[in-house]
């Protein structure tokens, strides 16, 4: 399915495509470790901000560290990156596999549970990306595995397992807790001795578990109350620390984001028609009242209502902030599983037909086939697999059409310029001005060096002031990636002195 969906050619890719923005946030801090060695807990960025400073943590770098130490060895290589964090979703899947068929005793519902899952379009694109949301869910998924085998056997090594991982994940993405929330509170309602959960038969002995659950909240805690007085110090609001809440939002913006994650955001998260085939089961499950599995029951209702309380706090994301959805792609297995389990207890010889095996494999396919043409079309519009689909919308094509041509035209040169700087006298350390740039790292990033870009001093009012402020915090170079801007007498005043030209790139010394 990796193949299918081209992993091996994604994955010597540099930051591109969907959310290059983000993917060169999360490289820009990798290169900090890799080429200016900064301190574990001291991240840094390619763009200098306030009071000359670039300093920032995002999540807890421990991949952004790993691979940085790696690449020491091997120099900057892209696709190690990209590996490591695919091996931790992929690994994530295959303890999917062992967990379903912990539960389900069923090699063919085992298989078909991870393979579904691997049909998000979603979890497709950021399962081999830079960014941790995926990885994070990787961790969850080996993590559910592990405290199944403590939840059936009370042995302590599976739980210290487990909770190892749910820490890991939650340091990367805080946001991946929602179903460590869900189990929290069965064990809480546990406690409380609730008459419908005496079927549930939570260990005895609860202390283990509450030591454990509470050294990861604790250590959470800390990394975060951390993470947020080291920014506080240095350049905060670059990452968002906090939540986006729906009541920050006015009725029309509202409105646009809802319309936004209906017809954008849903069919990225999942195929709609098979999301709706696990809501209406997830019902089917509710309204039955009786459940074979109380466990199952509440973790599927809880982490149903931390995806929903999830979506109202994290509102104002939904714009084009598409992986804010990636972890909440665990209610997907998790509702596969107790639907499952529910089927396989009271309507077994449904699911032991060869129809229901053969419809599946049949759907599976057509899903997997659905979410390739998504995936490749984000790389390049003339891949033969998209020239030859039939489900993607001219819209939709003719965006990407224009994506593609807009990078090759703008951004691709950046990529090619590092080559140049030796026999130009450009060094590492030399400070640019990279125009026009909206985002945080992405030209800084293509480009190999620290400076400035459009992101940020809000208060300097045109070009002619930023310049100017620019050259006095140190900036050497102006590189233009769009020479349209020397129409702007703000900017052509500081472009006199051109030393390089590449393609669609100038480069001029402001020395």
């Amino acid at each position: 399915m990796s193949f299918f969906y081209n992993y091996h050619n994604i994955l010597t890719k540099d930051a591109f495509s969907l959310h290059q923005w983000r993917q060169a946030d999360c490289l820009s801090i990798t290169m900090s470790y890799y080429e200016r060695n900064e301190p574990f807990l001291e991240p840094s960025i390619y763009a200098i901000q306030s009071d000359n400073d670039s300093k920032t943590v995002s999540e807890f770098p421990i991949i952004y560290y790993t691979v940085a130490q790696i690449w020491k060895i091997t120099e900057k290589k892209v696709f190690i990156y990209r590996l490591i964090n695919t091996f931790i979703v992929l690994l994530g899947l295959f303890f999917l596999f062992l967990l379903a068929f912990e539960i389900l005793k069923d090699v063919f519902l085992a298989f078909l549970v991870p393979l579904f899952f691997f049909t998000s379009p979603l979890l497709v694109y950021y399962g081999n990306n830079f960014l941790m949301n995926a990885p994070a869910l990787g961790f969850v998924l080996i993590a559910w595995y592990f405290f199944w085998k403590y939840y059936k056997s009370e042995l302590n090594k599976h739980l210290i397992i487990s909770m190892v991982l749910f820490l890991l994940a939650a340091l990367l993405k805080i946001t991946s807790m929602i179903s460590f929330i869900a189990l929290i509170a069965i064990y809480i309602l546990d406690l409380l001795k609730f008459g419908f959960l005496k079927d549930i038969q939570i260990q005895k002995n609860k202390l283990p578990f509450f030591l454990s659950v509470s050294a990861v909240i604790l250590i959470v805690v800390l990394w975060y109350r951390y993470a947020g007085n080291f920014n506080s110090k240095h350049l905060s609001g670059i990452f968002l620390q906090g939540i986006y809440p729906i009541w920050d939002l006015t009725r029309n913006e509202i409105t646009s984001n809802a319309i936004n994650l209906y017809t954008k955001f849903i069919p990225t998260f999942f195929n709609s028609t098979a999301l709706g085939i696990l809501i209406l089961s997830c019902f089917w499950v509710l309204i039955k009242g009786k459940t074979n599995s109380r466990f199952l029951y509440l973790l599927s209702l809880f982490v149903f209502g931390g995806v929903i309380v999830y979506i109202f706090l994290w509102f104002k994301a939904f714009t084009v902030h598409d992986y804010y959805l990636t972890n909440l792609l665990i209610l997907i297995p998790i509702l596969t599983i107790t639907i499952l389990y529910e089927l396989k207890k009271s309507n077994n010889e449904i699911l032991t037909k060869k129809t229901f095996k053969i419809v599946s494999l049949i759907f599976l396919v057509f899903l997997a086939y659905n979410t390739a043409v998504i995936n490749r079309i984000k790389y390049s519009q003339s891949d033969p697999f998209v020239k030859r689909a039939f489900i993607i919308d001219k819209p939709t094509i003719d965006y990407w059409k224009w994506y593609h041509w807009n990078y090759k035209n703008h951004y691709q040169a950046l990529e090619e310029l590092p080559q140049y700087y030796d026999s130009l006298g450009i060094k590492k350390s030399d400070t640019i001005i990279s125009i026009p740039d909206e985002s945080i790292n992405v030209t800084l990033y293509l480009l190999d060096l620290k400076g400035f870009n459009d992101f940020g001093y809000v208060d300097l009012a045109n070009y002619d002031e930023k310049i100017t402020h620019f050259i006095e915090l140190g900036a050497k170079y102006l590189i233009l990636n769009d020479t349209n801007l020397l129409q702007n007498p703000d900017v052509s005043k500081y472009a006199q002195n051109l030393k390089f030209e590449y393609k669609n790139v100038k480069i001029y010394d402001l020395q």
